[in-house]
């Protein structure tokens, strides 16, 4: 079983505000969801 979470952990360029991240359950460990979009 793969892992998605730990292939690619940086979703995001280094260069510009971060626009997705990994959604973590209540424990803190990923659910293999990336939440796309940005806080305003």
């Amino acid at each position: 079983m793969s892992n998605a979470f730990f292939e690619q952990p940086i979703l995001n360029s280094p260069y510009a505000y971060p626009s997705r991240h990994w959604e973590l359950d209540r424990d803190g460990q990923p659910t293999q969801k990336i939440d796309g979009g940005a806080a305003t």
